[in-house]
C-alpha cells in the first residue's frame, strides 16, 4: 500500500514539475505586456491624421509582439525594437525597411503600406532627421535605391561591407552618411561595431513629429 502511494506521489511531482517548466517557457517565449495591440482602424485613423505632417525621410520606430521584437525591446532602454523610413509612393505611404523572418532570418530590404507597419504595434513613434532639403533627397534616394535593390538582411550585424548587407538601424544609419549626416557614433561590443535603435531613438538630431499613443 505505501508503495502505491509513493507511486502516484512520484507521478505528481513528475507531472507538477513538467507543468511549471511549460509554463515557464511560456511567460519566457510570450512574456505578458500591459500595452493594448494597435488595430487597423486605429492605424487608419492615425495615418489619416498626420498625413499633413509627414515628409519623405521620417523615421517610423515601433515595437511589435514577434519573438525578436520582444527579444530586443527588452533591451533597449527606447522600448523598441524596429524601425523604417517613409517613402510617398502611388499607393501612399510606406515604409522602408530591413527585415528578416524570425526563423529563417532571411530577408533584406522591403516597403510596407504605413498603416500595416502600425497595425499590431504596442509602441510608435514618429521622428524628423534635422538636415538640409538636399541632404533629405540624397538620404531618400539612398534609401529608394536599397529597396530597388532588395539589400539582403544582414545577420552578421556588421557595419564593414559599405552596406551590401544591412540591418534596420544601419539601413538608416548607412544611408543618413552618405548624405553627409552623422546620426550617431557605433558603438562597440567584443570587437565589433554596432548601431542600434537607442543609438537612432536618441540621436540629437531627430525632432518629434508626433508622439503617437
Amino acid at each position: 500500500m505505501a508503495r502505491r502511494h509513493f507511486q502516484k506521489l512520484r507521478v505528481f511531482v513528475v507531472l507538477g514539475t513538467a507543468a511549471l517548466m511549460s509554463a515557464a517557457v511560456f511567460f519566457l517565449l510570450f512574456p505578458q505586456r500591459a500595452e493594448q495591440d494597435f488595430s487597423v482602424m486605429q492605424a487608419e485613423r492615425l495615418v489619416a491624421e498626420l498625413t499633413t505632417q509627414l515628409k519623405e525621410g521620417d523615421l517610423v520606430f515601433r515595437r511589435g509582439r514577434g519573438f525578436w521584437s520582444e527579444t530586443f525591446s527588452d533591451r533597449a532602454g527606447s522600448n523598441l525594437s524596429h524601425v523604417g523610413v517613409l517613402v510617398l509612393d502611388q499607393n501612399g505611404w510606406s515604409v522602408v525597411h530591413a527585415e528578416a523572418d524570425d526563423l529563417s532570418l532571411i530577408g533584406g530590404v522591403q516597403s510596407t503600406p504605413l498603416v500595416t507597419f502600425l497595425t499590431g504595434t504596442v509602441l510608435r513613434h514618429l521622428r524628423r532627421i534635422q538636415m538640409t532639403d538636399e541632404s533629405r533627397s540624397i538620404f531618400v534616394t539612398d534609401i529608394r535605391d536599397h529597396l530597388r535593390r532588395q539589400t539582403p538582411f544582414d545577420t552578421g550585424l556588421s557595419l564593414e561591407d559599405d552596406a551590401q548587407r544591412v540591418y534596420c538601424s544601419e539601413l538608416i544609419w548607412a544611408s543618413a552618411q552618405k548624405a553627409g549626416v552623422d546620426l550617431a557614433r557605433p558603438r562597440e561590443l567584443l570587437g565589433k561595431s554596432y548601431i542600434t535603435i537607442d543609438d537612432l531613438f536618441f540621436s540629437p538630431l531627430l525632432s518629434v513629429v508626433s508622439v503617437t499613443p
